[in-house]
């Protein structure tokens, strides 16, 4: 993680120490990989730790490109889905030792019943209505109608608690946060394989992600993933356009608060 910082600060070496990263990741994953068979006591707080490493390494790769394509941030989720198992198996095996060890601050404790603000929730249930559409129509079964239910639940839970706390573990873990890890693995198969409705639920995620834009890992990927989903989901017709308004919209609003913030600052 270092080693990208450092590429993402100094462009000279950009290259080098990207390629250093990516050594130092593929060599520990090898190890972290083996250890998952094997969670106990011992080794359980620093697979934690580490699996929210790569992940963030994995939204933090193509910011450290400022030239990086559009697709790579959708690459980037892709490949964060495929380490995500990893939090989902060690926080089910060991989540008191979790709540009382060295991470206990990670779980801090909230108000009860946190809901998002009015705008969110509206645009949540006309996603979760475009869900129940589908099923109407006959164009999903019940099962995974189940799945993307479970998604946006899910979804309404890290929104809610994002007003409450700026700690980013909801979004770092989404969807390892999904109420069934049937459900989780199921998403994560939907998305890789293209599913219009799982990229809609993942545009969503994206105005999740928006909250990492001041990280130097995260400064690009919420718009990014957002506008590079919009394409594919609207392709699929007219009858997809409406869902994608509300975090097309709520990516220009971020942006344009970001180049008013820096205008100030320079002025």
């Amino acid at each position: 993680m270092a080693a990208l910082h450092f590429a993402y600060e100094n462009p000279e070496s950009r290259l080098q120490y990207t390629e250093l990263a990516m050594r130092y990741q593929n060599s520990s994953l090898q190890v972290y990989n083996k250890a998952l068979e094997n969670i106990n006591e011992e080794n359980c707080t620093a697979l934690f730790a580490f699996s929210i490493i790569v992940n963030v390494m994995a939204i933090a790769l193509p910011n450290t490109i400022p030239d990086s394509l559009p697709s790579s941030y959708t690459e980037s989720i892709t490949t964060m889905l495929a380490l995500i198992r990893g939090i989902g198996l060690i926080h089910s095996s060991a989540v008191s030792k979790h709540r009382t060890g060295r991470l206990a601050s990670f779980y801090r404790p909230l108000p009860p019943d946190l809901q998002p603000d009015d705008e969110t929730t509206a645009a949540l249930e006309s996603l979760r209505h475009q869900a129940s559409t589908l099923l109407a129509s006959e164009s999903i079964e019940y099962e995974r109608h189940a799945v993307y239910l479970s998604a946006i639940q899910s979804l309404e839970v890290a929104f809610g608690c994002m007003k409450a706390t700026n700690h980013l573990g909801r979004i770092i873990g989404w969807p390892a946060s999904l109420g069934s890890p049937g459900h989780c693995e199921e998403l994560m198969r939907l998305f890789n394989h293209g599913d219009v409705m799982t990229q809609l639920i993942f545009m969503y995620y994206g105005v999740l992600l928006l909250h990492t834009r001041h990280r130097w890992w995260g400064r690009h990927t919420g718009v990014s993933l957002i506008k590079e989903l919009a394409i594919s989901v609207r392709a699929a017709g007219p009858n997809w356009v409406v869902g994608t308004q509300w975090p097309i919209e709520v990516a220009r609003r971020s942006v344009e608060k970001d180049k008013s913030a820096s205008y100030q600052r320079g002025s």
